[in-house]
C-alpha cells in the first residue's frame, strides 16, 4: 500500500473521504486541517526524543496527505512529478546565500551551478585559498564556472 491509500482508507472508515473534482476546502475544514498540522509541527519542534520526533513527523505527513485527498488532488501523481523534479536538482552555488545547496538546474535561474565536484578538487580549492585572499565561496563559484585557475591565481 502507499501512504495515500492508507490515509484514504482511514478517511473512508470515518466517512470523511472525498472523491469529487479538485476543490478548495470549505473554510471551516481548511481551518481545522491547518490547526491540526500546526499542532503536529509544534509537537515535532518540542519533541525531546527520537520516538516523539518520528511520531510527530508521521502524524504531520498523514495529515498533509489527508488534506491533499480532501482537496481531490491526485497525491500519488503529484508525488511522482515532484520526486522527478527533485531528482533533477543538482548541488549548486547560490551567490545570494554564499553557500552550496540543492538547486534547480534552470538555465534562467540566478544560481550558478556548482560543477566543482568535476572541475575543482578540495586540494585545488585549498591551493587557491593559499595563493589569494579570495573567499572560499568565490572560489567555489569560479570552480562552477570552470575558471578557478585563471581567475583566482591572476587576481
Amino acid at each position: 500500500m502507499t501512504a495515500s491509500r492508507d490515509v484514504d482508507e482511514f478517511l473512508h472508515k470515518f466517512g470523511l473521504n472525498y472523491k469529487g473534482p479538485r476543490r478548495m476546502l470549505p473554510p471551516s475544514l481548511s481551518t481545522h486541517r491547518i490547526a491540526h498540522m500546526t499542532e503536529e509541527l509544534e509537537e515535532y519542534i518540542t519533541a525531546s526524543s527520537r520516538e516523539e520526533k518520528l511520531d510527530a513527523l508521521i502524524d504531520l505527513v498523514y495529515l498533509a496527505v489527508g488534506t491533499a485527498l480532501l482537496h481531490g488532488f491526485d497525491f500519488d501523481g503529484a508525488w511522482k512529478e515532484v520526486h522527478k523534479a527533485n531528482m533533477e536538482k543538482v548541488r549548486g552555488y547560490n551567490p545570494d546565500q554564499r553557500k552550496l545547496g540543492i538547486v534547480k538546474p534552470d538555465a534562467g535561474s540566478r544560481l550558478t551551478w556548482h560543477h566543482s565536484l568535476n572541475t575543482c578538487t578540495a586540494v585545488q580549492i585549498r591551493l587557491a585559498r593559499r595563493h589569494s585572499q579570495t573567499p572560499t565561496w568565490l572560489i567555489l563559484h569560479l570552480c562552477s564556472l570552470g575558471r578557478w585557475q585563471d581567475q583566482v591565481f591572476n587576481l
